[in-house]
């Protein structure tokens, strides 16, 4: 038996651990007892039985620092196991089996992968540890060296951690794609690629039982490269698990775009608005499994970077809505509900139960929801016609899914291919990188067909990694001659034969079976399991080895034994959707469905669609995923392969948890030991003949041939034979000797290395040596020249000697000549600006400033000395002619301006003077001539000119006697034209009154004369004539006397008067034809009377009637003679007469005589006399009707014409009247319209008044009124014009003009105004500017004005006031400008780096007193400067020797003091820059120190600093800090952009303007100044940054930011470049979710480190300013700044945030947190609350800051409440509107659980738009633990609170009123105690009646309540505080719902469980210890529950749903209610629950 020895180790077997090493404590044998000590310390007694078991362990293998399997030389499975969990517990994740990468999950985040990192693997992976990006390396540079296409195969199981893998591959070739190619184009696409990453994920991975991110598909990612960069890439996908859409077990998710998308629409309106979509919970494809979120995963914020993703891949917005479109629809799909549609003559068929949701869903699709309903519901089974056949509910719940499973699956396949048509781009490939990511083997409790493909693939890659690791090594073995013995391993190839071999593996008897008739999953079954139920690899199950053993078979992979159960196999392969449903999906009116999701139909063929071999086919699953898989193999094939064997080191997801069995077997199936042992047994070393002589020569470096090396190294023992075999090509070795070799070498090459290194050393030395010589001959050779270019240069180089050279006396002097140079150079500066200039003063002062030189400019050097005094001469000359233009000016002599400014032409003179000049001359000749011309105007008297040359007289202001002449003038034409015009519109108007009136007023001006005048007497006398006329006429008319018409009408014609303009004449003419045939007709009347004939008189008779004669001699004797014929003739001549009698008596005769028998001509005449009697009447009642005056005169002329006088008498006296007055009013009329026409308001007028006395009115009469009133308007405006204008009063006139404007009024005086009124607004400008420049002092100003005062012609008192003041500002102009040419002067020497001399101030205080004794006041700024300059000039003396002696003490504070000193003053010296250099120095030593420290300063004792005085130096830094000199781009120690841009060739320009801008590309070096070192670290901190803002797509941004902090913390070098980057960032960011990654970065640095004493200001202005702003930032920067501050006071926290609690920064932000309690009081202000922080730990801070000592301060918590008020619009947080249902609810207090995040709460509360406070206090009240306590501090905290309950909200309802007032009287005696109120006065004054609960005042009076509460004084008063604390809370923890929390809701609905259940719409819920009490809204309780009734609950954000169970019943029923706090029930459930169980002792 072996022995094992005392001090070895052995291999222990472990229960947990499966095998541990423990050392033999004394010697013992296999089979005996035995004592051991395992590695934690433990010792274990063995039996002899354990003993047995034992094996040996070498202690090789107890170390972590083996990285690399197969150099364990005790090579088993116990020492495998063991490395891998030793290497796992130190967060070693990495190992390798010599090329193989195992990767162990470690399930948190490891700062593995830095920038820094990942350069060190960029630059090679030799001498490093295994890593991902080795892999990645060697992929790359195999292809980069060998020109052949590579392949990286990620494998294991799911939750191994495959996908980070992938994602780190491309990440890494990335950066390597980037270096080689750089940026551009090509680095877009990089990143492109690592975008598709969000996509794919969101879309394809899902939370499982065993990862939290699985994906559920596979892909293969080629990266396509041409010389090194990226090109493109393309991906192909592997089997989507479309059955998880549909079904989740327990514990899993369905794909986590369904929750970020509906985490989406809850924070965005706009969504929710379009899809309409509710919680997780409300959806059956979601709730089904328990589990709807993932700890520490913001759905919210993951839809967010699939946002960003997709836009950068260029999804376009309409593509985006689609795709939310068909995911929203999918999940309204799940909850559409299939009901049994009984059928009386048929089988029972489905139908849809809830159409509503079905055609909401339809809608999302564009799909018609009847259609829809009819193809889930039924299938059409006919070939020619259609035949429907109901599914059943189950079926047509298996065709939604179906439909639901294809319409996601061909919108996963899009997005792939959408994302391929971005980033395959590439035209020219030379290689690939393939990166496969593929589903790991799965096996289940249930397997299906999914897991059966998935294994599948699984075989076919590790049969590919058989063939590579396995077989492909023995052969090469066997090819090279090299003797190993043969490593058995477990070839996969039989179980590839059982399952894909061409017709007889399992796919294709799938397949085949679809095609029966009649095929079923049981058919298959049965035809497998007969077929290969000997099969090695086929397992038929015996009853327990599954579920369902009946339903399944077994299949033997190499991870081992997998039963599938085939139901539903064939319709999984199958794969397809009924036509009926597609047909109604293709006929989506969404084109993005139908065109771009849905696969194109496949082309129609001849042949029968049923049941025969026609048409096409659809290719099956699993025919699809074989295909697959072969052109896997092939790509896989073609490329040389690296693997990463990814591995999952325990179930539970969690990090530092090592699962010895689950890790065990994994590494058997994946045969990982086999992999050790070949490498182990063989030799994985191998190098060609030639590279192994090459490179190992060096040790032997005699040998001239590989032979004579190998025997050479043999023989030396450096090369055992056991250790390598020759082979026929290449020399084989093994791990440890190839290692040995290479130590070998390197010891050969280091003799070499070191002589090389002495000779280099030397080298560089004597080249140091000679450039140092060379620059000081450079210093040499400047100094000689005097030139400062060259000089300032070998200063600038002798920055590289020792010591900078400061000790050098040549470096002293060169330093020296330097400062003198650059004075003469500022100097000389002044001269040519002052020749440039051309001022005199600035002139003086430069000359003067060169003579002050000691020793003076030389003119010989600068030769501008030379110009000055030619040019002071020319100026001088000038000054003298500017003196005599000024003199000119004054006397406005215009022959000398024109001589002295021809004399400035010569001289070429241009100045104000000159200009004013030649305005001057200008308006002279302009008055010459404006006065000629009006002189010849009114000598002419022509109107026109007159108004043209007066307009311009007043546009030049010029008013004179001559002006005065001609305004009169012009108002005697003006009144003369208008009488001539009125006299000429009358006569055209032909209107007697008009041209009477017009004429009237034409004598007035005595113009009667003028020939329109005589034209218009002429006219009078007509018109009188014609009217006298027609007035006869009428008269005549009226009488009807013929003879006396014919004259008139004789009369009128002879006038030439027309008929038909004279209506009169009209009507005489008229009259004269009726009265010539009246006379015809009595003619005929008298000769049938004499003549007896009876015939004659009727027919006489007839025709009198037919024209109105009825009376007359001739009638009376005719009808006399018809009379005696008898009766008959009688009747006869009353109806030849009727044309005598009205109407009604002529109906009456001819009804007569028609009753007599009478007829014929006679009756027809009497008809005919009642047809005009008829008309007559008419006519009568037009005119009574008529209103106008023509139609009336036409109307009276007619019945006159027809005689109407002697039947119409009355009436047609009436008519006249009528008449006469229409007359009068038509006269009126047309006077009042000619008055109008003429603007005759005194006409007007007077018509107006005649109308109004004779009560006349008309609508022209009242328009006229009206015209009137405007007309005098228009006269007054006028006439107010005319004065204005006489008084030039500017306002006066534009308001009347604005008025004219207004009323429309134009006209010459309105424009002779406007012209004036313009005039005299340029005057009142001018004015103003004038006044203006002389109350600034602008002397400039004035001049410029000046110019205008001459063109307008200004002048008078108040000109000459001007011009004196604008003497005396020229004298004071020139004071000043005195004074500035000699502050610039002194200024050359104060910025000078040498300082001032005591002396030097002496000429600015002499201009100083000169520019006094002028009049220069100190207000003046000029001044002012002045003397600011004096003064700091003095206090610089005193700088300059504070900086002196600061250098001789090297003190630092001193030096800090100086420089501070010399920085207020902006000093520019030398000595300045020696204390930056010298404090630098003094920092980088404090610095080394501090960060071998650890980067921690001790933390000042902030129990010694005042609090207020701390307070007032944090407002005075504050203060300091605003100055905008600490701009963040002021800092002394930030690179130039030069520098910054240095080395850049591309691009440079763009560099240097982008130095401090937000960039998305790498920085070229630090912002700050600093060595090579540092600024090395600089790029990597920037690549972290641009990594963790989300700028560049890298992993794991948390462990970045965790990078960036941690250098920060240890490096205090980097801070300020840290902070200085962050802000850069900041800067100009165009995307809002980096800058709040930034600024999440920011919060977290000022809570880590401080920045630097230096940089400090220039954070916190930074940040001060951000405050400034709205939204996020301004809340962030509300954060650092309270950080900051107390990070400034206190030093470095000397803590690093976790990443843990870094990445809780992606799920909300960092608060200050204000907490009270219930009465108001602020237990903290402002709290910092890191995202991470949860409510739990805020609880406990708020506990300790009350000293609470009580052992229930774990039933404390807090609470938000919601107070009244407008919330803080700045936040920048979009608010949401709150749903209509739950608007109007009121919100109770929330209580918070104690996982709950306080951001997570101010969000939501922002976007409610609600403010809020949080308010700490109990929140679970248990009866065991109500009692009183000890604590003060807690008693008085639930004190208050239950006088919160019961008095200030009144929450907790009091019934008795002894109670009240017993609670009411403590209330007040706690508040006022030995101050009670002692009678009412007191009472009221206390506020008495605030202490009395609401519900209870109305009650009795207020005088009652005082009596009854005063009178409870005495009992209450005296009572210690303490004990009325307790006995307060002792009264209420009695009453029934103490410690309940009350929630205000509505009632949705209720499935009451019998008709007495009923409840009303508004509810209150009350939950306290003893379950659920419902109230209605009044407080009246309806019922109670008890928890253990409560059997389900939850929620939306708008729904609670509670089901209850009845006991009394037995059954259940479900509450569902209306309210916004739905979580906070639930939690407060939960919360009671688990206080209840936990005091029970249960769990």
């Amino acid at each position: 038996m072996a022995a094992f020895e005392e001090g070895t180790w052995v291999w222990m077997p472990d229960e947990e651990h499966i095998v541990v090493p423990a050392k033999v404590k004394a010697t013992f044998s296999a089979g005996s007892p035995g004592n051991v000590t395992s590695e934690d310390g433990e010792d274990h007694s063995l039996s002899g039985d354990q003993t047995k078991a034992l094996t040996v362990c070498e202690e090789q293998c107890l170390s972590s620092k083996v990285d690399n399997l197969i150099t364990l030389n005790d090579l088993n499975e116990s020492s495998i196991l063991h490395n891998l969990r030793i290497r796992f517990k130190l967060d070693k994740i990495y190992t390798s089996v010599s090329s193989i990468l195992i990767s162990v999950n470690p399930f948190k985040q490891l700062p593995l992968y830095t920038p820094e990192i990942m350069e060190s693997y960029v630059s090679g992976i030799r001498g490093k540890d295994p890593h991902v990006f080795a892999i990645g390396y060697q992929a790359y540079n195999n292809m980069m060296s060998d020109g052949a296409d590579q392949s990286v195969i990620i494998s294991g199981e799911s939750g191994a951690g495959k996908s980070e893998a992938t994602k780190l591959i491309l990440q890494f070739l990335s950066d390597l794609s980037g270096r080689a190619g750089g940026s551009g184009k090509i680095s877009n696409i990089e990143q492109q690629i690592l975008q598709s990453n969000p996509i794919m994920e969101a879309f394809g991975n899902a939370k499982t039982v065993r990862n939290n991110n699985s994906s559920r598909f596979g892909k293969l990612i080629t990266v396509k490269f041409k010389g090194g960069s990226i090109q493109g890439a393309s991906i192909i996908n592997y089997l989507l698990e479309k059955s998880r859409v549909t079904m989740q077990s327990k514990g899993e998710r369905n794909y986590h775009i369904f929750y970020q998308l509906l985490a989406a629409v809850d924070a965005d309106d706009k969504l929710k608005a379009e899809l309409k979509l509710d919680g997780p919970d409300m959806y059956e494809y979601l709730n089904k499994s328990g589990l709807t979120s993932i700890p520490g995963v913001s759905d919210e914020k993951e839809f967010e970077d699939l946002n960003n993703a997709m836009n950068s891949l260029k999804f376009a917005p309409e593509e985006k809505s689609s795709i939310w479109k068909i995911v929203a629809a999918v999940l309204y799909f799940g909850n559409v509900k299939f009901e049994v549609d009984v059928k009386a003559n048929a089988e029972d068929g489905s139908k849809i139960g809830n159409m509503d949701v079905l055609t909401k869903a339809a809608e999302l699709i564009g799909v018609d929801a009847k259609a829809l309903e009819k193809s889930l519901c039924f299938r059409n089974v006919g070939n020619r016609s259609v035949i429907l056949v109901s599914y059943s509910v189950a079926e047509a719940a298996t065709m939604r899914d179906a439909l639901v499973k294809t319409l996601y699956g061909e919108l996963f396949q899009w997005l792939i291919n959408k994302i391929n048509s971005t980033i395959d781009t590439a035209s020219e490939v030379s290689n690939i990188v393939g990166v496969l990511d593929i589903f790991g083997f799965e096996c289940f409790v249930h397997n299906s067909f999914e897991q059966m493909c998935i294994n599948y693939c699984n075989e076919k890659l590790q049969f590919h990694f058989n063939e590579h690791i396995f077989r492909l090594e023995q052969e090469m073995y066997a090819a090279e001659g090299v003797v190993v013995p043969s490593t058995d391993f477990k070839d996969n190839q039989p179980t590839l034969d059982l399952m894909e071999a061409k017709g007889t593996g399992i796919f294709s008897m799938i397949d085949e079976e679809i095609n029966v008739p009649k095929g079923s999953d049981q058919g298959f079954l049965s035809k497998v399991t007969n077929k290969y139920e000997k099969h090695a690899q086929f397992e038929k199950p015996k009853p327990k080895a599954c579920e369902n053993a009946r339903d399944c078979f077994g299949i033997v992979h190499y991870a081992g034994t997998v039963y599938y159960n085939v139901t539903n196999f064939l319709e999984k392969n199958k794969d397809s959707l009924h036509p009926d449903v597609m047909s109604c999906i293709r006929a989506s009116s969404d084109s993005f469905l139908t065109d771009s999701v849905l696969p194109k139909p496949p082309p129609s063929t001849p042949g029968p669609s049923r049941g025969g071999k026609g048409g096409s086919k659809k290719q099956t699953l699993g025919s699809q995923f074989k295909e697959q898989q072969q052109a896997l193999m092939k790509t896989l094939n073609a490329t040389y392969p690296h693997f990463v064997r990814c591995m999952k080191p325990n179930k539970v997801l969690k990090g530092s948890v090592f699962e010895e069995d689950l890790m065990l077997a994994q590494l058997r199936y994946s045969g990982l030991l086999e992999v050790c042992r070949i490498r182990k047994l063989g030799f994985p070393v191998r190098r060609d003949f030639e590279e192994f002589f090459k490179r190992y020569k060096a040790i032997a470096p005699s040998c001239t041939s590989l032979d004579d090396l190998i025997a050479k190294l043999t023989a030396d023992g450096k090369l055992p034979a056991d250790q390598f075999q020759k082979g026929k090509s290449k020399v084989f070795m093994r791990n440890a000797i190839s290692s040995d070799l290479e130590v070998f070498r390197e010891d050969a090459m280091m003799v070499h290395i070191k002589n090389v290194q002495n000779i280099a050393r030397g080298f560089v030395w004597k080249s140091r040596f000679r450039s140092w010589h060379k620059i000081l001959e450079n210093i040499k050779t400047a100094i000689e020249a005097k030139k400062e270019e060259a000089l300032t240069s070998a200063i600038d180089q002798s920055a590289e000697l020792p010591f900078h050279g400061v000790h050098l006396q040549i470096v002293k002097d060169a330093k020296k000549l330097q400062l003198r140079l650059v004075e003469e150079k500022e100097v000389n500066q002044l001269l040519v600006n002052a020749i440039e200039q051309r001022d005199l003063d600035v002139l003086y002062a430069a000359v003067k400033a060169a003579k002050a030189l000691n020793p003076p400019l030389s003119a010989d050097d600068y030769p501008a000395l030379n110009d000055v005094a030619a040019v002071i001469a020319e100026l001088e000359a000038e000054l003298a002619l500017k003196a005599e233009l000024v003199k000119a000016i004054t006397s406005r002599n215009k022959a000398d301006i024109e001589t002295l400014l021809t004399k400035a032409a010569g001289m070429g003179l241009e100045c104000s003077e000159t200009q004013q000049a030649a305005a001057l001359k200008l308006r002279l000749e302009e008055e010459e001539e404006a006065t000629e011309n009006l002189t010849h105007a009114i000598a002419d008297r022509d109107l026109k000119s007159l108004t043209a040359f007066l307009a311009k007289m007043a546009e030049m202001g010029l008013d004179n006697d001559k002006v005065a002449e001609g305004r009169k003038l012009e108002q005697q034409l003006l009144a003369e034209v208008a009488a001539k015009s009125a006299v000429t519109a009358a006569i055209a108007e032909r209107k007697l009154m008009s041209v009477e009136s017009a004429l009237a007023k034409a004598a007035d001006l005595g113009l009667s004369g003028c020939d329109e005048c005589k034209q218009g007497v002429a006219l009078v006398e007509t018109l009188k004539k014609e009217i006298a006329a027609t007035e006869a006429l009428a008269a005549a008319t009226s009488k009807r006397d013929l003879a006396a018409i014919e004259s008139c009408i004789a009369e009128a014609e002879s006038l030439k008067l027309s008929s038909a303009v004279v209506k009169e004449l009209a009507n005489a003419i008229s009259m004269r034809d009726q009265l010539k045939k009246e006379n015809d007709a009595k003619a005929v009347l008298v000769s049938a009377a004499a003549s007896g004939d009876a015939d004659a008189l009727s027919s006489a008779l007839a025709k009198a009637s037919e024209l109105g004669i009825t009376d007359g001699p001739e009638l009376e004797s005719a009808n006399a003679a018809l009379a005696k014929m008898g009766a008959q003739s009688e009747m006869q001549s009353k109806l030849l007469n009727a044309g005598s009698q009205k109407r009604a008596d002529i109906e009456k005769l001819i009804s007569e005589a028609e009753g007599m028998g009478v007829s014929g001509s006679e009756i027809a005449a009497a008809k005919a006399a009642l047809e005009r009697a008829k008309e007559a009447e008419a006519l009568v009642a037009s005119m009574e009707s008529e209103t106008t005056f023509d139609a009336m005169s036409k109307l009276f002329a007619d019945a006159q014409r027809n005689g109407l006088e002697k039947l119409y008498g009355s009436e047609m006296e009436v008519a006249g009247a009528k008449l006469a007055k229409m007359k009068r009013l038509n006269d009126l009329e047309v006077g009042c319209e000619s008055a109008i026409k003429s603007k005759d308001v005194g006409s007007l007028g007077k018509l107006l008044a005649e109308a109004a006395a004779e009560g006349v009115t008309s609508g022209k009469i009242e328009a006229a009124q009206k015209k009137s009133k405007s007309l005098a308007a228009e006269v007054e405006l006028l006439e107010k014009l005319t004065v204005a204008i006489e008084a030039k009063d500017v306002e006066g006139l534009k308001k009347l003009l604005a008025d004219a404007d207004k009323k429309g009024i134009e006209g010459d005086k309105v424009q002779q105004a406007r012209v004036l009124a313009d005039r005299e607004q340029l005057v009142a400008d001018t004015r103003a500017k004038i006044e203006k420049a002389i109350k600034t002092f602008d002397f400039g100003l004035l001049n410029e004005t000046w110019e205008m005062v001459i063109q307008l012609g200004m002048s008078g008192e108040e000109v000459d006031g001007w011009q004196k003041k604008k003497e005396e500002m020229a004298a004071l102009d020139s004071a000043k400008k005195t004074l500035i040419a000699c502050v610039k002067t002194v200024e050359v020497k104060v910025y000078s780096k040498g300082g001032i001399a005591a002396g030097d101030s002496a000429p600015l205080e002499a201009a100083v007193a000169e520019a006094k004794g002028k009049g220069v006041t100190g207000e003046d700024p000029v001044l002012a400067n002045a003397e600011k300059l004096l003064g700091n000039m003095g206090l610089q003396i005193d700088v300059q020797k504070q900086c002196a002696a600061a250098l001789e003490s090297q003190d630092k504070k001193e030096l800090q003091a100086a420089l501070k000193a010399a920085d207020d003053l902006e000093l520019k010296l030398e000595s300045k820059d020696n204390i930056k250099i010298l404090l630098k120095e003094i920092k980088d030593h404090e610095n080394m120190a501090l960060a071998e420290a650890g980067g921690v300063t001790e933390a000042p004792d902030m129990d010694e600093i005042d609090p207020e005085q701390l307070e007032a130096e944090r407002e005075e830094r504050r203060e300091d800090a605003r100055n905008t000199k600490y701009r963040f781009w002021n800092f002394s120690n930030l690179r130039s952009p030069d520098d910054f841009a240095k080395g850049i060739l591309l691009n440079k320009r763009k560099v240097k303007e982008g130095m401090l801008k937000w960039q998305d590309s790498l920085v070229p070096k630090s912002l700050l100044d600093m060595n090579r070192d540092n600024s090395k670290v600089a790029i990597n901190i920037h690549r972290c940054l641009l990594g963790y803002m989300g700028d560049k797509q890298m992993s794991f941004p948390a462990t970045l930011a965790h990078d960036i902090l941690t250098k920060g913390l240890e490096n205090p070098l980097v801070r300020d470049e840290i902070y200085m980057q962050i802000m850069k960032q900041l800067s100009h960011n165009p995307k809002p979710e980096s800058i709040a990654k930034g600024w999440q970065l920011m919060c977290m640095a000022v809570s880590t480190f401080p920045p630097s004493e230096d940089f400090d200001k220039f954070l916190l202005n930074f940040v001060l300013n951000k405050i400034e702003g709205i939204g996020a930032v301004r809340n962030y920067a509300k954060y650092c700044l309270r950080t900051l501050e107390g990070m400034l006071t206190s030093g470095a926290s000397g803590f690093v945030p976790s990443v843990e609690e870094i990445q809780a920064y992606k799920e909300r932000p960092p608060i200050l947190a204000t907490v009270e309690l219930v009465d108001g009081q602020i237990l903290s202000e402002d709290l910092p609350v890191t995202p991470d922080l949860a409510v739990g730990k805020v609880t406990e801070i708020c506990a300790h800051f009350l000293d609470l000592e009580d052992d229930r301060i774990d039933t404390l918590g807090m609470f938000v409440y919601d107070v009244p008020g407008e919330p803080n619009e700045n936040d920048g947080i979009e608010r949401k509107p709150e749903n209509p249902l739950i608007r109007d609810l009121p919100r109770t207090p929330r209580p918070l659980r104690a996982e709950d995040y306080l951001g997570d709460i101010i969000v939501q509360k922002a976007r409610q738009g609600r403010n809020f406070k949080f308010v700490f206090k109990k929140k679970i009240f248990l009866d065991v633990s109500n009692g009183p306590s000890e604590d003060a501090q807690y008693r008085r905290l639930v004190y208050l609170q239950a006088e919160d309950e019961v008095i200030t909200t009144g929450n907790l309802r009091i019934d008795d009123e002894e109670l009240v007032l017993k609670l009411s009287a403590m209330s007040i005696a706690y508040n006022y105690g030995a101050e009670y109120p002692t009678d009412k006065a007191g009472f009221f004054e206390a506020e008495g009646m605030s202490f009395i609960p609401e519900y209870w005042q109305d009650n009795y009076t207020e005088d009652e309540w005082a009596d009854k509460l005063v009178s409870l004084g005495p009992q209450y008063s005296q009572v210690d505080p303490a004990q009325v604390e307790e006995d307060f809370v002792e009264a209420v923890r009695t009453q029934d719902y103490y410690g309940g929390h009350l929630f205000c809701v509505k009632l949705a609905y209720a499935n009451s469980p019998n008709d007495e259940f009923q409840l009303p719409e508004l509810l209150t819920l009350c939950f306290r210890e003893d379950g659920l009490h419902i109230f209605s809204d009044s407080y009246e309780h309806l019922y109670h529950f008890g928890y253990a009734d409560i059997i389900r609950w939850g929620g939306s954000s708008r729904q609670f749903s509670l089901v209850i169970w009845e006991a009394e019943l037995e059954l259940t029923f479900e509450l569902m209610l209306h309210t916004a706090q739905a979580a906070d029930m639930a939690a407060i459930i939960l919360d009671f629950i688990n206080a209840i169980m936990e005091s029970k002792g249960q769990e």
